[in-house]
């Protein structure tokens, strides 16, 4: 998506006359990666990967224009399009995906930066235990047990109770976290969290920062899952009900492996007295603290006064 902006219009011409995209002609989206809601808002829903568009136009920013998809600029209220590098013809696509979606690489996939930060996966971090603080492993699996009890009672199977490899949790059940991610969607702050989940993904996981995790807004299996999904549009309701679609797959598997071995550890913070209970042990250790709820007032006075001497940044809805 784009803000109406003359030097960025020029380039995205010359990128929409490399592309080959012309007005009336088919396009498939090969990038839906994080689409800048706080800039552009889209009522007839998110860009979906593998999914065949007819262009109707040329935005005056240089964005490509979707028949029965707008995207309209929050400031200006003008329709801008998507950048032309999220599509190709349709021809091409043919041509160089033959096996679909799920054969486009993972250059094209998510953020970009999956080849560049491999490496970094070698570097492991060591920390000491700290009460009240959860390995990002054990909830990964949590999460996907979820996801594979929802997805069998979409589509009637029946599976074995997974809760005996990871333990039941009822507050952290598939229907607690189903509840929890739809009340995301539905939410007026729901862009604030897509800009910090962008913010994770491209920073803190590019980078590799130690960083907490703190989890109020809502539990630690239902941000594990929300994170899992790296793009935004691979949140929906008809994955939270079960109807995994194939381009769903690449994108969990892959934040799955990428969460596991991430230098994170995760705190349920539903109770505030375990935030500070965990921030006092543990902020000297990491770099960021990520938390689902705006800090404000006394705590956040209380946080900032206690990490003043540490390096750790906090990172909330903004």
């Amino acid at each position: 998506m784009f803000t109406s902006n003359k030097s960025l219009g020029m380039t995205t011409r010359k990128l929409l006359k490399q592309s080959g995209i012309k007005v009336s002609e088919k396009v498939v989206c090969i990038d839906d990666a994080y689409q800048r809601v706080d800039l552009a808002t889209t009522p007839d829903g998110l860009l979906s990967r593998g999914l065949v568009y007819c262009v109707s136009g040329v935005s005056a920013c240089g964005g490509v224009l979707l028949a029965g998809l707008r995207a309209i600029s929050v400031r200006t209220g003008k329709e801008v399009g998507f950048h032309p590098s999220r599509f190709c013809t349709l021809e091409q696509f043919l041509s160089q995906f033959p096996e679909g979606v799920s054969s486009i690489p993972t250059g094209y996939d998510d953020l970009g930066f999956l080849t560049e930060d491999m490496a970094k996966l070698g570097r492991r971090i060591e920390f000491p235990e700290i009460e009240g603080l959860e390995e990002p492993k054990p909830l990964v699996y949590r999460v996907i047990e979820i996801l594979e009890e929802v997805y069998a009672g979409c589509h009637q199977h029946e599976i074995t109770p997974p809760w005996l490899q990871s333990g039941h949790w009822p507050d952290q059940s598939p229907e607690q976290v189903q509840l929890e991610l739809r009340a995301l969607l539905r939410s007026p702050h729901l862009s604030a969290y897509l800009n910090q989940m962008w913010t994770f993904w491209r920073f803190v996981m590019r980078s590799q920062k130690p960083t907490l995790l703190f989890c109020r807004s809502r539990s630690p299996a239902a941000n594990m899952l929300f994170l899992m999904c790296m793009r935004g549009s691979t949140l929906s309701e008809q994955l939270l009900e079960g109807d995994l679609k194939e381009r769903d797959f690449p994108v969990l598997i892959c934040g799955a492996g990428r969460l596991s071995n991430a230098p994170i550890r995760i705190c349920d913070a539903r109770n505030p007295d375990a935030f500070m209970r965990a921030l006092f042990d543990a902020h000297t250790l990491f770099d960021y603290a990520l938390c689902d709820w705006i800090l404000e007032g006394e705590e956040m006075a209380v946080a900032y006064s206690m990490t003043r001497d540490s390096q750790i940044t906090f990172l909330c809805p903004q």
